[in-house]
């Protein structure tokens, strides 16, 4: 039993051991092996062979000693072969007694014993393999837990600072507000929304006229905020698709080849294809077998550069592409002395005046309408009057009154607005 007992220590040795080199290790299982099956001889030499490679490993250092210890206890017990006992006529019947140590030495290397000693080295050799998983963890996941951490205490430093409690007061302030209109969201952004537009339909009823009749190109104008971008963002979504491949531009590029390759692009083209083709006469090859017309609806037509003007002329020259450009009000003069060519083409030119107050208000409508709402509530009828009134019918300028009237409403925890928040709010 005690074998037994110095193998359970010396795998519980080797478990802590998790920095020994790999061929100290080998050795050392392989003289931990022959120890158990009694070839002391064998598991001394690869005890020693183990301790010559690590000579701090505490594991084959036990394993000597006690290899050591049970082979000292053999030699008393077993005498050398080559030495003859002497004759001892009276004391010949206590020869017998010599065979004593064997007998334990069989004993402990028994089958039953091995069984036993390789049970509870395979036990230990467990405990080994889970020391050894709880180090490497410990050793590979600092980085991961590190930054877990590191985002955690980021995410309740800013949770306890005194901007995100205000923001997420004033988040559901708003949201109670709304829910109190039946609102979904905020109705008064000034994000382009083709959906909600809203007046304009004398002049968007001449426009299809004459992008159905192919007769040439157009340019419609304005003042800032009246609503151009949105017409041409209107169109390029409401244009048959059956017949009309539009291509929507929302800023003139810098060089021709950018537009060139903006439109092939759109055409289904990948960036690398479209770059390879951004010859204006590639352009044309590529109109004559497409069917269907193109349209080209540039935005902020009054930054023409230079570098566009010309080819731009060019590309309003190809059978079955017209150009559709909108911009401010100068935009007509530049044309006219620095593209003339382009200019004599334009079959209509049209101007966007203000909205007359009933449209603004059904503008207003719409927008409510769009989040859930019904009708101008929560807006008074004489509120509405001042934003038309103070808005002079651009639709922008309403849209940020109405905004900065339902800012007003939030923080005074009013549901109805009236012309005096308007006042309040014309400072805009």
């Amino acid at each position: 039993m005690k074998k037994i007992i110095v193998l359970l220590l010396l795998f519980l040795n080797c478990s802590l051991a998790l920095a020994v080199d790999p061929d100290a290790q080998k050795y050392f299982d392989q003289a931990t092996t022959r120890y158990l099956v009694g070839d002391l001889d064998a598991a001394l030499k690869l005890a020693n062979q183990a301790l010559r490679i690590e000579p701090g490993y505490l594991g084959a250092s036990k394993l000597k000693q006690s290899i050591l210890r049970e082979m000292s206890l053999t030699a008393k017990v077993l005498p050398p072969a080559t030495v003859l006992p002497p004759p001892v006529p009276e004391e010949a019947p206590a020869a017998p007694a010599a065979p004593a140590a064997p007998a334990v030495s069989l004993a402990l290397d028994s089958p039953e014993m091995i069984w036993a000693g390789f049970v509870l080295g395979s036990l230990a050799l467990l405990v080994c393999f889970g020391f050894l998983a709880g180090y490497l963890k410990k050793l590979l996941s600092p980085a991961r837990r590190q930054t877990a951490r590191a985002a955690r205490e980021a995410e309740e430093t800013e949770e306890e600072s005194g901007g995100s409690k205000m923001f997420k007061a004033i988040s559901q302030e708003q949201r109670l507000w709304y829910r109190k209109m039946n609102w979904r969201d905020n109705p008064f952004t000034l994000d382009v929304d083709p959906e909600l537009f809203t007046g304009h339909e004398k002049e968007i009823k001449e426009v299809l006229e004459k992008i159905n009749a192919h007769s040439g190109h157009i340019l419609i104008v304005g003042p800032l905020g009246i609503g151009k971008t949105t017409f041409l963002r209107w169109l390029a979504k409401n244009l048959p698709r059956r017949e009309y491949h539009s291509v929507y531009v929302p800023r003139p590029p810098l060089e021709f080849n950018q537009l060139v390759t903006h439109i092939f692009q759109s055409l289904g083209y990948t960036q690398e294809q479209a770059q390879a083709e951004t010859g204006l006469y590639n352009l044309t090859r590529l109109r004559s077998r497409a069917s269907k017309r193109l349209i080209i609806l540039l935005d902020e037509a009054h930054e023409f550069t230079i570098g566009v003007e010309r080819p731009l002329r060019t590309l309003g020259d190809i059978d079955g592409v017209n150009l559709v450009m909108v911009g401010l009000p100068e935009t007509i003069d530049k044309l006219r002395s620095e593209i003339q060519p382009l200019y004599e083409r334009l079959v209509l030119k049209i101007t966007l005046d203000r909205l007359a107050p009933e449209v603004l208000t059904e503008l207003i409508k719409v927008r409510i309408a769009s989040v859930g709402g019904t009708g101008i509530h929560p807006f008074k009828a004489s509120a509405i009057e001042k934003v038309c009134e103070v808005s002079e019918g651009n639709p922008r300028r309403a849209i940020k009154l109405c905004d900065a009237a339902v800012s007003q409403a939030i923080s005074r925890g009013e549901d109805i607005i009236g012309p005096e928040l308007l006042t309040e709010a014309d400072g805009l």
